[in-house]
């Protein structure tokens, strides 16, 4: 059967528009029929004259009227107020009926508690809560952010143009533009992981300590590298020009201090020498006498199973004679522990305070292990040089003698 008027599907169910009272001379609270929330939400009529709002009457809880002097009392009604301000109410729909609109413009709150289809353009002045599915045929036109229900401090926020935000606890997290993607632009303590296949570490950002791993959360240095050795190559570098290169320099403030390069033949191990770094120069000093006090040694090392002898030295006897080609001291030792976070999580065991992130996370001694000595046994170059050439130098005056006698 048609209907008259507005189909169902579209039909509005209202308020009350009028409410009436009887005074008795001395009530002077009546509770409304529908809730305002101001005194000029309402029109009064006490016996056929208008009272006025905030003098004679005042609304309270929404829906009680009260007014300053008892209504009279008459026979019949003689209070009538008017809801002249009210909210209109909510669309009541059939079951299995649809809202169509082409466009829509909501003031208050659009809730959906099942599924939403809009195929049109809809702006939500104030929210927008759906509990089922929603499904959008066109565009979504966000101002600044979406905020996480319950976590205003968690966001995506468009911030400007060509730019996206990702917000959590009000930090940061990454931001996407179309020149760059930067991860913690704000510079909080937060670390950055990837995950590999099997590897939970397969890159770690420390932000807390500024250092890098691979392989590993806990760096010993501003890089680490933390894998199995035998099983790959820890680092690989191919100059694809076919002339090769320097593949690693070392500077200090910006000096270079030395290099590896490499060629077509081979590769060399660089360390700074050029004249124009160096004064006091001299090539008068005794190399023999200081070469004498070497002591080379042969020897195995503890943890070699095959016990197979090498040549060398032991750092602590060449550390008075070329100090320079040793680092660290005879029988040097350094506390280590375990590490915990905040959490009281245990970060590392076996490393040094000195890997201890932030004042958030704990270091307790657990024991102490050596620090050994280092030779770099380049260094003893010039002096086995300069012990030669003192050699060669003996070795001609003697000839020199000799010849000398055998020609008398």
């Amino acid at each position: 059967m048609p209907y008259i008027g507005n189909p169902s599907a579209q039909r509005f169910t209202s308020p009350r528009a009028a409410s009436v009272f009887s005074g008795d001379g001395s009530t002077v609270a009546f509770t409304l029929e529908e809730a305002v929330s101001t005194d000029e939400d309402i029109l009064v009529s006490v016996d056929g004259v208008i009272q006025e709002p905030s003098v004679a009457y005042a609304v309270s809880s929404g829906t009680t009227l009260t007014f300053t002097a008892a209504p009279s009392s008459n026979s019949g009604n003689n209070i009538f107020v008017y809801y002249i301000a009210r909210t209109l109410g909510s669309v009541s729909m059939p079951d299995g009926q649809n809202v169509n609109a082409a466009t829509g413009s909501f003031s208050g709150a659009l809730t959906a508690s099942s599924t939403a289809a809009i195929t049109g353009n809809t702006t939500v002045g104030g929210t927008l809560g759906v509990t089922g599915a929603t499904t959008l045929s066109s565009d979504l036109t966000i101002p600044d952010k979406i905020i996480h229900a319950g976590d205003t401090d968690t966001a995506i926020r468009f911030s400007a143009a060509n730019e996206v935000k990702v917000e959590t606890g009000g930090d940061e997290i990454v931001k996407f533009s179309s020149g760059a993607t930067v991860f913690n632009n704000g510079g909080a303590n937060m670390d950055f992981r990837i995950e590999g296949d099997t590897d939970t570490e397969l890159f770690f950002i420390d932000a807390g300590n500024e250092k890098l791993g691979i392989g590993t959360s806990t760096s010993d240095g501003f890089l680490h590298i933390k894998k199995n050795y035998q099983s790959d190559i820890g680092m690989s570098m191919n100059d694809t020009s076919g002339s090769g290169g320097t593949a690693i320099r070392f500077k200090i403030n910006g000096t270079t201090k030395g290099s590896i390069a490499y060629s077509g033949s081979g590769t060399s191990f660089n360390t700074s020498s050029d004249y124009r770094l160096k004064e006091n120069v001299s090539y008068t000093w005794d190399a023999t006498s200081r070469l004498k006090q070497l002591k080379p040694a042969r020897f195995n090392w503890i943890n070699d199973d095959t016990n197979t002898f090498v040549d060398g030295f032991l750092a602590h006897e060449v550390s008075s004679i070329v100090p320079e080609a040793i680092t660290g001291e005879k029988d040097d030792t350094q506390d280590v522990g375990t590490l915990k976070d905040k959490d009281g999580n245990v970060k590392a065991e076996n490393v040094p305070e000195s890997v201890k992130e932030n004042a958030e996370h704990t270091w307790t001694k657990t024991g102490t292990e050596n620090v050994y000595q280092e030779i770099d046994q380049d260094k003893l170059v010039p002096l086995l040089v300069k012990s030669l050439q003192e050699a060669l130098t003996e070795i001609d005056t003697l000839k020199t003698k000799v010849a000398a006698l055998e020609s008398n």
